[in-house]
């Protein structure tokens, strides 16, 4: 906003990318309106210099915020589904108990995160988070 000027024109792909929620976008536009900026949207068809383009610009806004939660509630409904099936999201952890119980006497040998980490061949987060239970991550300088 900084850099728009009076008789500039905000050009914008889509008026959803412009703000998260239709009360954002709309005030945005209000603003705009309020510092003689002009706003145009590549994707949508309306003119908001014009009160009846303004309305158009306000019924798109709602039914682009509408179509947003009903996607939001979809997702949700779909991962409580997967949930209650059993099915967990994201990736497949990569420290088994077995790599936990080598990454445990390792560390408690003095070896570094990044020696245990090559010597599983996962990444050194991947050893931290799987050894976070509180006693393993209290090390000095010399063992990191």
């Amino acid at each position: 906003m900084k850099f728009l000027r009076r008789g500039d024109t905000l050009l914008v792909y889509s008026t959803d990318r412009l703000g998260r929620s239709m009360t954002d976008v709309v005030t945005l536009v209000a603003e705009l309106g309020k510092c003689s900026v002009e706003f145009k949207s590549l994707t949508d068809p309306f003119d908001t210099t014009t009160p009846g383009g303004e309305l158009f610009f306000h019924i798109c806004a709602a039914f682009a915020q509408m179509h947003g939660r009903i996607i939001s509630d979809r997702t949700r409904a779909g991962l409580a589904s997967a949930k209650a099936r059993g099915r967990l999201g994201g990736r497949p952890t990569v420290m088994r108990d077995e790599r936990i119980e080598v990454a445990r006497r390792m560390r408690a040998e003095k070896a570094t995160w990044a020696t245990i980490a090559q010597t599983l061949q996962v990444g050194v987060s991947s050893v931290r988070r799987a050894l976070a239970d509180g006693a393993d991550q209290h090390e000095s300088k010399e063992t990191r």
